[in-house]
């Protein structure tokens, strides 16, 4: 009886069509107001919250590219176009590991301590420190050989054995990698492939590539982004079933409506019943995630025309 009356209550609330905006720019608020709106509207797990007296610094733009991590992929930028636009050096540190044991034993304290860094794998044995962790004011061999006995080993506290063939400090921008012909296989992973775009530059530069774009925080919600919309309340199973099943489920929509495009003002003024038939086999409650992307919707709506 309780979920029947908050699914009524659901349904009221996104039941009345709303009156569409004139032009798509003609809204309320900034841009910087829907970047924030969108970094509180979904909360992410142990994250600590801010006050309104905070501006757009770099860290809100993390917090912003990690909850548009899917638009980040879905306009195109790559880890290697990111470092070859950007004017100067992408540094890394790239390091092998050979041998790592304890005693006799085999030994994974040093692979942990990586993982703790914020080390990928490359490769067995191969690892990559992104760009955006490695510090700033290493520059000759011993400032390397300092942080990786400091960083990597001291945190051990154990006597581990091991053999570092290579520890280097590079400009990713000099770093070429290339494969053809193989996809499924672990060793096909280049460190290109490993990283992510927020990994070599700063969340702020990814976030400049996205808007030239198309792809601003207004752009995205403006367009009806079921995937940002779902963000806010779904799963992260379902966030991403809805996001592999994008397309299908928008041309459900275009098909349903008759319209070429379905924006966010066009979402407003469509019933919960033709949202939930194009989620049909996408999600496993495709009523309530209907109505609940309508709330969403009605949110965005108020909060553009200054309301929220």
């Amino acid at each position: 009886m309780e979920r029947a009356k908050k699914l009524a209550d659901l349904l009221s609330r996104v039941a009345h069509p709303f009156r569409r905006l004139a032009e798509q720019r003609n809204v309320a608020v900034t841009e910087d107001q829907v970047i924030r709106a969108i970094i509180q509207r979904i909360e992410v797990e142990g994250e600590e919250q801010w006050g309104e007296e905070e501006g757009v610094s770099e860290e809100t733009f993390r917090r912003l590219v990690t909850r548009l991590k899917w638009q980040v992929r879905q306009c195109g930028l790559t880890p290697d176009g990111l470092i070859r636009g950007h004017l100067g050096e992408v540094r890394a540190i790239l390091l092998m590991k050979s041998y790592e044991k304890l005693g006799s034993k085999e030994s994974s304290f040093l692979r942990e301590s990586f993982i703790s860094l914020g080390m990928k794998n490359v490769q067995p044995g191969v690892w990559v420190l992104p760009p955006v962790r490695t510090p700033a004011d290493l520059s000759t061999q011993d400032d390397v050989k300092a942080w990786l006995r400091q960083k990597v080993v001291k945190p051990v506290r154990k006597k581990v054995d091991y053999v570092f063939p290579f520890v280097a400090l590079v400009d990713l921008k000099r770093v070429a990698a290339d494969r053809r012909g193989i996809r499924k296989m672990p060793t096909a992973r280049t460190i290109y492939s490993v990283l992510e775009p927020e990994d070599v530059v700063a969340a702020s530069e990814v976030y400049s590539a996205m808007r030239q774009r198309g792809f601003s925080a207004m752009d995205v919600v403006l367009s009806g982004n079921l995937v940002l919309l779902a963000s806010a309340f779904a799963t992260e199973e379902e966030v991403q079933s809805i996001a592999e099943n994008n397309e299908e489920i928008m041309t459900r929509l275009r098909r349903s409506t008759g319209s070429a495009s379905v924006t966010l003002e066009d979402l407003a003024n469509i019933g919960p019943e033709i949202v939930a038939a194009s989620l049909e086999g996408f999600v496993q409650h495709p009523d309530d995630t209907a109505k609940r992307l309508l709330v969403e919707v009605q949110f965005w709506m108020r909060f553009l025309s200054g309301s929220a």
